[in-house]
């Protein structure tokens, strides 16, 4: 791989601004506390729109996981269905974007695009159509709706030179202002991926990487990268040492999320592409150590297979197939196609109780009293 292959691929493999992530837990577990959750949903005195909308959400995300994203389709279209019989279309938003997603993993860059402008609609806006019911939509839903459509149009605008300028401009004006991590990580993205420098430069400069810790540490990642990639590995050697600094059992319990997870993965890889193998192989132990802790079995994976190639000892494999998925994008093969029937009978399970209240209990049971 060449210099500039592996730059692209340190810069471009994952947002390091979305605080959106999803932990991969071991699927098994998953599903028993989304059962538990569910089961409980009919009995709680106090019920809840917003959990019952975020089991929906989980079991599409497992859906697609075990089973494909055509299953999931099907998952989300129910769930945007019944939340429009029911008067809270504002509850199909979510599952709608969800749909965008799996438009775009399928190739579908069209379809998703239609779906998207809706997103776009409601964020500038603030009404939509969706499913046949138009309704409006407060603050908070309408800056959902423009951080989503900022991060979602961004991968379709990218297969489309032309098109970056206008999305830029877009998001600019519906997060209202131009000091916005999520603009500086585009702006590097798209310059490293079109070889515009200016642009790289531009995202770097940009003064919303001091917005926060994690932030901080993003820019820093992306700085580090970049002055690497000019002959300048210095920045490299004091990124490692701070991300074992802030990762460390201590200071994780103040910052333990995806979002330092992604990072110090990435760090470790850069410090390897660096050639310091001593802080490369600290920072992947330390994934490992906060993957376990997040109970994310995909970073456990990725960060065992990546030591095994080091010659490090690595159980990843056993611990992979134990987590009941069968593939992650990336990481050598470890499940051989099967799958754990327990889990079959779980998500039969999850199924059966998510589409019994649909079917029976009217989301304004759940929207009566909010926990």
């Amino acid at each position: 791989m060449s210099p500039d292959d592996m730059f692209r691929e340190l810069i471009t493999t994952d947002s390091l601004v979305d605080t959106g992530r999803t932990a991969r837990k071991p699927v098994a577990a998953w599903l028993d506390e989304l059962i538990y959750k569910t089961e409980q949903l009919p009995r709680n005195r106090t019920r809840s729109l917003g959990e019952f909308s975020s089991i929906q959400n989980n079991f599409s995300l497992i859906t697609m996981l075990i089973d494909g994203t055509e299953a999931a389709r099907n998952e989300c279209a129910a769930q945007i269905e019944h939340a429009v019989q029911e008067g809270f279309p504002g509850e199909a938003m979510q599952p709608w974007v969800n749909l965008a997603r799996l438009d775009r993993i399928d190739g579908k860059a069209r379809a998703a695009a239609r779906k998207l402008s809706a997103v776009r609609r409601l964020a500038e806006c603030g009404r939509v159509t969706l499913a046949g019911t138009r309704f409006g939509s407060d603050g908070a839903d309408r800056r959902f709706a423009a951080s989503v459509y900022a991060s979602e149009n961004f991968y379709a605008a990218l297969a489309q030179s032309d098109a970056l300028a206008t999305h830029f401009r877009r998001v600019e004006r519906q997060l209202g202002r131009k000091e916005h991590p999520l603009l500086a990580e585009q702006q590097v993205v798209a310059g490293t991926l079109t070889g515009d420098f200016d642009m790289v430069n531009a995202g770097l400069s940009n003064r919303a990487w001091f917005m926060d810790a994690r932030t901080r540490l993003a820019g820093m990642f992306y700085r580090a990268a970049w002055s690497w990639r000019q002959g300048v590995p210095e920045p490299v050697d004091r990124l490692a040492v701070e991300l074992l600094r802030q990762s460390s059992p201590k200071a994780a319990e103040r910052m333990l999320d995806h979002v330092v997870l992604r990072l110090v993965y990435r760090g470790g890889l850069l410090a390897l592409q660096r050639g310091d193998r001593e802080h490369g192989i600290a920072l992947l132990e330390r994934t490992r150590h906060y993957a376990t802790r997040l109970s994310d079995a995909e970073y456990v994976a990725r960060a065992g297979a990546r030591l095994e190639t080091l010659g490090e000892a690595s159980a990843w494999q056993v611990a992979a197939a134990r987590s009941g998925y069968r593939s992650f994008r990336g990481v050598p093969s470890f499940a051989e196609g099967r799958q754990d029937q327990g889990i079959a009978t779980r998500i039969d399970k999850l199924k059966e109780l998510v589409h019994t209240i649909r079917r029976n209990v009217p989301l304004r049971t759940y929207a009566s009293v909010e926990a």
